[in-house]
């Protein structure tokens, strides 16, 4: 349902100047629904970066302390998290606990597994937000274009969605 558009200069009507108002305050509560799912988003993504770069550290870490046990090491095979000789005879890690700031001391295995384990845990967060981040986008567009289209000056919404 669209309405004629008044002319520039000419005085909207206070049912029209109610109806844009409540549509600006709906389009401004997208807004900021979107940044903050972006910040979200940018938080999730500094966590997969912080444990890609945990999980490097240990396999670096392991494959140091092989090389160094390599001869006095009689055990075989390979270590199922990290790839490198001696079956998985490593030193324990420090790991952060997830909600707090502790740490807690784990067999090196089970910390690859964990890290491992939160980063898909991660990647499916990610790829949810993404997905509602992509419908917040439509709906706000979408939002945009009736009020565009029921205001009688347009580029006053044009100007406040440009935010994107």
């Amino acid at each position: 349902m669209t309405t004629s558009a008044a002319p520039l200069g000419t005085p909207l009507a206070h049912e029209d100047v109610l109806k844009l108002q409540a549509e600006l305050a709906e389009i401004g509560i997208l807004q900021e629904k979107l940044i903050l799912l972006r910040q979200e988003l940018l938080n999730l993504d500094r966590k997969q970066i912080a444990n890609r770069e945990a999980l490097a550290a240990l396999q670096r870490r392991a494959r140091e302390q092989e090389a160094t046990r390599k001869g006095a090491s009689n055990s075989s095979g390979i270590c199922t998290s990290c790839g490198a000789e001696g079956g998985g005879m490593h030193e324990p890690v420090w790991l952060a606990a997830a909600p707090s700031s502790a740490f807690v001391l784990l067999p090196h295995q089970r910390a690859v597994r964990q890290l491992e384990q939160d980063q898909e845990s991660l990647k499916s967060k990610f790829k949810q937000l993404k997905v509602g981040e992509r419908k917040l986008e439509s709906l706000l567009s979408e939002k945009a274009s009736q009020a565009s289209q029921s205001s009688s000056d347009p580029g006053v919404l044009q100007t406040l969605l440009s935010v994107r």
